[in-house]
């Protein structure tokens, strides 16, 4: 049977789960999933029982979740295989903590491709259109953030759908399934260790149990052997056999002369069962069951029992409960004879004993007849010789019989001299080894004649004499040790792995006279825990890989941490990193640890070039176990003659089929790897191939983004400029403009992400004024009410220009509301005081001073102390006094 852990997520997680659970083609782990639940009432246990029948045969079911789990309780007992881990945030499973936290605070409404997916359907489900997302998502939200898997190839284009429909950016964030996989890995490992535990526990159970059943059926075949009674043989026979086999029935009759014996208190059930076993002839034979035997009990050819054993508790062992059952009839078989011998002597002893009787009461008769006397005492004379002669014969026979359960004893003394375990006693007053069995003398390489007569200490290691002295101080407490682990010294040196159990020998006033010590080879054992042991750490390893990956873009950084972790996992010397440079077709030296020199650093190896050149090229790994075999060029470098490296390996870093460089790495001793060292490497060169490649990324990303910047500005300077051009203002106003509301700005402390909507929203404060008819906006002389009432809805043309583009929606304060007023007599909302954003207040009175500084079509620039002198009129009125006073004090500066 193969044990197998069901794994549950939620459906937007479930395609990562399953290309991850194919990917490593694991066949003890099922993958299932539930229905999303976000924004909903959480899941109920009821909700499990399809989960359950997904994962069945498996002996637990792991589901993994955040607010879809948050009112389950513990499982009902039909549900007792599930295992509820509920997570701080789901996101976390593809994303380290600390970087989920850091875009969360950033306000990013983070998504899955699985969330995507079914986005429309989500937004029907919350009842959302075009118009009541954006204001719901504005809320809570600045930015939509992909956390891509690469297992959906549509993402990218549901996302610009999604961000179409909620008016917000967006961007997408290549997680890729690296930190998933790890957390699934470190899940899996767990569980495989603590089901490996619990498995060698069962082992170690059974053995014991084993163990002591052997031990037992020694003794009750001791007890047979030396039992005078033949009932008490029977029944003897019938408890060895249940306790050995556990058989839900157990049938015995006795055979003499060929034929049944009735034998005291071992009846048979009906005359059906005793005509089965009589007619039994064969040695052995299986019921038609197939789950029980009989067997024939034989002594020097002689049948004295028949046995049949029904219904057995293991049949899977049937073969070895036969074979044992066999090797143990012949002692049975010699317990029964000795048994009918020693009753038969006893049968004769008593007719001696009669008569002599008989004689005594003759005596008298004698003396009457004293010829009929002589012929009596002659006659007595004869059988009491024929009696003696049967006698000695008896005797003789159960000489042979004694002899016969030497032999038999001699057997069982093999047992215990080859047992897999290690046996020994000790004297306690002189803690010299006083017996040990030959399997200790095998295991520790070292004689049996000197290990009996030496001091008990002399076969432990040094290194564990303390915890010796600590479980001997325990012993003189207690009179036992239990499952003590220590080590033994072989003959060479080394350590031999061993589970201890002590037990006393004891006078009848209860003083240990000696010890009784088992113990067992846990070697085997040993090395699976540091096997599992070294997994757990090379996991660990590849998530601080993985958390440098994800936690920095800067790839000096991540290759120190890369390259760390090689040294230390791989235990090597050195190891370099050589990056392809795509545009000269060269692999160049990137970052390096445990040098002495810095002869790598200069490193421009063409493809095709030396040994990386060929590991790049071939894409293939190149291992050179003896360096100096590797060529004069290669001899007479700098890294053979001063770093005295011995084994090299060059590994390909490749990430999505292309080539990203070379990792080397060097040692000064022979390097004789084995699978799990080889398997480790390769997977550490994927985990640095992803690191470079995503570094690469973020870089391309960079540069798009500053470049993308630039465009925009760009173009809104050139909008600025075709609306100074339309509106016949004079040249440079804009720019004048924005470079003191900047600059007021900065003054009263806003900050620069805030500047930077505030220099966009200045270019293009008249963008409205595209709207209006070239006959208003361009007339000379003072406008109709008419016209004046088209004219100040520029603002509002302004707004449904620039709400709909997302880059310019922070924008929108100054061409929305630089008309606005202090005291409320502003247009196009009639917003007042505080209420106006402070983009607008700044630039509305930066816009009229130099307005009233400019010449136009229509007046003449008025002088500075007339626009003092108005503007200071205006304070409160049009202007906020603050924004009024720091702006003059900025003047005077000039």
């Amino acid at each position: 049977m193969v044990d197998k852990l069901g794994i549950a997520v939620c459906e937007n997680y479930a395609q990562e789960l399953r290309a991850i659970i194919d990917e490593w083609g694991f066949q003890d782990v099922v993958a299932t999933s539930f229905p999303a639940l976000c924004g909903k009432p959480s899941l109920t246990w009821d909700d499990f029982k399809g989960i359950i029948q997904d994962c069945e045969g498996c002996d637990r079911v792991e589901v993994l979740g955040q607010c879809c789990l948050v009112n389950l309780g513990a499982p009902p007992s039909s549900l007792a295989r599930i295992q509820v881990n509920k997570l701080r945030l789901c996101f976390d499973m593809l994303l380290d903590s600390s970087v989920v936290d850091i875009l969360v605070k950033e306000k990013a409404y983070l998504m899955t491709p699985g969330w995507l997916a079914s986005s429309r359907e989500i937004m029907r489900e919350w009842g959302f259109d075009q118009v009541t997302a954006p204001e719901f998502f504005a809320d809570f939200a600045k930015r939509l953030v992909l956390l891509d898997t690469g297992v959906d190839d549509k993402s990218a284009e549901r996302l610009e759908e999604f961000a179409s429909f909620t008016k917000l950016p967006f961007e997408i964030y290549p997680v890729g399934l690296s930190h998933f996989r790890l957390f699934l890995m470190k899940l899996i490992l767990e569980w495989r260790l603590e089901l490996k535990k619990t498995n060698v526990d069962a082992a170690l159970g059974n053995a014991q149990k084993k163990t002591a059943n052997y031990a037992m059926a020694l003794d009750l075949l001791n007890s047979l052997v030396r039992s005078t009674s033949e009932v008490d043989v029977a029944r003897g026979i019938i408890d060895l056999f249940t306790m050995l086999f556990a058989p839900k029935r157990v049938r015995y009759i006795a055979v003499e002369d060929g034929k049944s014996k009735v034998i005291d208190g071992v009846p048979i059930e009906n005359n059906a069962a005793q005509k089965r076993l009589m007619e039994f002839s064969r040695e052995r034979s299986w019921l038609e069951t197939g789950n029980g035997f009989q067997i024939r009990i034989d002594y020097l050819d002689k049948t004295l029992g028949i046995l049949e054993a029904e219904e057995l508790v293991y049949p899977a062992y049937k073969e070895h409960y036969l074979n044992l059952a066999l090797s143990i009839t012949h002692v049975c078989g010699l317990a029964i004879e000795n048994a009918r011998k020693y009753e038969r002597i006893f049968q004769t002893k008593k007719k001696l004993r009669s008569s002599n009787e008989l004689l005594e009461e003759q005596k008298y008769e004698l003396v009457r007849n004293r010829d009929e006397l002589d012929l009596r005492v002659k006659e007595r004379t004869v059988e009491l010789r024929e009696a003696n002669e049967r006698l000695e014969h008896e005797l003789e026979e159960r000489v042979r019989t004694e002899k016969a359960l030497q032999e038999s004893e001699s057997k069982y003394v093999d047992l215990y001299e080859n047992a897999p375990d290690m046996y020994v006693s000790v004297d306690a007053k002189t803690a010299l080894v006083k017996q040990c069995n030959q399997t200790l003398s095998d295991k520790l390489g070292v004689p049996r004649g000197e290990i009996v007569g030496a001091p008990i200490f002399s076969l432990y290691h040094p290194d564990c004499m303390k915890e010796v002295e600590k479980q001997i101080q325990k012993f003189v407490k207690t009179g036992e040790i239990i499952d003590a682990e220590l080590q033994l010294q072989k003959r060479d040196g080394s350590k031999l792995d061993v589970s201890l159990n002590v037990s006393a020998v004891r006078d009848a006033d209860g003083n240990i006279l000696a010890s009784r010590s088992t113990w067992r080879d846990i070697t085997q054992r040993k090395e699976a825990e540091e096997q599992v042991e070294q997994q757990l750490l090379r996991v660990q390893a590849l998530h601080t890989i993985d958390k440098a990956i994800t936690g920095s873009f800067s790839l000096e950084s991540i290759l120190g941490v890369v390259l760390e972790t090689i040294v230390s996992q791989l235990e090597v010397d050195a190891v370099a990193v050589l990056l392809h440079n795509e545009y000269s077709l060269t692999l160049e030296f990137a970052s390096g640890l445990g040098f002495f020199t810095t002869a790598l650093q200069d490193t421009h190896l063409r493809l095709g070039d030396g040994n990386a050149g060929a590991a790049a090229l071939n894409r293939k790994i190149v291992y050179i176990p003896d360096l100096s075999k590797a060529g004069d060029a290669f001899r007479n470098s700098r890294l053979m003659q001063e770093e005295n490296f011995i084994s090299y390996f060059g590994v390909p870093l490749l990430a999505k089929g292309k080539i990203m460089g070379v990792l080397e790495i060097f040692h000064r001793t022979k390097l004789d790897p084995d699978q799990d060292w080889l398997g480790f490497l390769k997977t550490l060169a994927t985990q640095t191939a992803i690191a470079v490649d995503n570094a690469s990324l973020f870089d391309e990303m960079q540069r798009s983004n500053v470049e993308l910047a630039l465009a925009y500005d760009t173009t809104l300077e050139g909008w600025a400029r075709a609306l100074e051009l339309r509106d016949m203002e004079t040249e440079g106003h804009s720019q004048r403009v924005v470079k003191n509301v900047l600059r007021l700005s900065r003054a009263l402390g806003v900050s620069d992400s805030e500047i930077a909507h505030i220099r966009r929203g200045a270019l293009l404060h008249d963008i409205g004024k595209m709207g209006i008819p070239d006959k208003i906006l361009l007339k000379l002389g003072k406008l109709s009410a008419e016209e004046w009432v088209i004219m100040r809805e520029h603002p509002a043309y302004a707004y449904e220009m620039l709400s709909s583009i997302s880059f310019l929606s922070l924008a929108l304060d100054i061409p929305y509301c630089h008309h606005e007023k202090w005291d409320g007599t502003g247009y196009p909302r009639g917003l007042k005081g505080e209420k106006i954003p402070l983009a607008a207040r700044i630039f509305t009175v930066v816009d009229v001073w130099d307005a009233l500084n400019s010449d136009r079509s229509y007046r003449k620039a008025w002088p500075r102390e007339k626009i003092i002198k108005y503007m200071h009129e205006e304070s409160g009125k049009s202007f906020e006094p603050r924004i009024v006073d720091m702006f003059f004090e900025l003047i005077d500066l000039d």
